[in-house]
């Protein structure tokens, strides 16, 4: 009869899937799979719909951090100046004052350890601002500044040779960009470096420019030199 509800059971009663429910086209979480930020579901009918894992953040909050340690970046190292000569005067009086060896090789220690921190800090500050120099880099001085990055770029238990000649020209460009490509020079060395080994850095003019090398090891092919140009009178 017309309006007559049919069973769901009985005769005449539809086959069992076509009383389910059709498959809602929501994504299952057990199907979940992340691939970069993002998160990829597979559902019923073979589609992929993406959903963002991280919260999405305006341009202004991802800069914010490297905005202030840029700012910051002059009067840390102004403070840590003044904290580093009230430490080194201490350490001398400790260093003329010490009643015994012992003590004296642990005032050592400390002038040692504090002016490693020192280099260390100098260097780091140096990429949010670097120091106020005449127009071009001087590369044998920025080399020497980056020396404690360089050593932790390597990775523990390798170390660092520079070899660098006086009286080298200063380059045309800028000092962000040549502390970008030595560091990048660096990565590519620390490749083919062993345990325990040594990278080997070194400046030499050429001609129109000065050329930065890395060694890995004694014996070693070296990568393919940096040729910086040199700054116009």
């Amino acid at each position: 009869m017309p309006g007559r509800r049919v069973p769901d059971t009985g005769p005449g009663a539809p086959p069992p899937q076509a009383r389910r429910r059709a498959p809602r086209d929501r994504p299952d979480p057990r199907t979940g799979r992340v691939w970069g930020t993002e998160m990829v579901y597979l559902l019923a009918r073979g589609e992929r719909r993406r959903v963002s894992v991280l919260p999405q953040r305006r341009k202004a909050q991802m800069t914010a951090p490297l905005d202030d340690l840029t700012r910051l970046a002059v009067p840390v190292r102004h403070e840590a100046n003044n904290l580093f000569a009230a430490l080194s005067g201490t350490i001398d009086i400790l260093l003329r004052t010490a009643p015994t060896d012992r003590d004296r090789a642990r005032a050592e220690r400390m002038r040692d350890a504090t002016t490693r921190l020192e280099a260390l800090l100098k260097a780091y500050v140096a990429l949010a601002a670097p120091p106020a120099t005449a127009e071009g880099t001087d590369a044998a001085q920025l080399l020497a500044l980056l020396r404690p990055l360089i050593v932790l770029t390597l990775g523990p238990g390798r170390e660092v040779e520079v070899a660098v000649p006086p009286g080298l020209p200063r380059v045309a460009s800028p000092s962000p960009e040549v502390r970008a490509e030595i560091l990048n020079l660096v990565r590519e060395a620390a490749v083919d470096l062993p345990a325990g080994g040594a990278l080997r850095l070194t400046l030499g003019a050429v001609p129109g420019g000065v050329a930065v090398a890395a060694v890995p090891a004694p014996g070693a092919e070296a990568t393919p030199p940096l040729i910086l140009r040199l700054a116009e009178d």
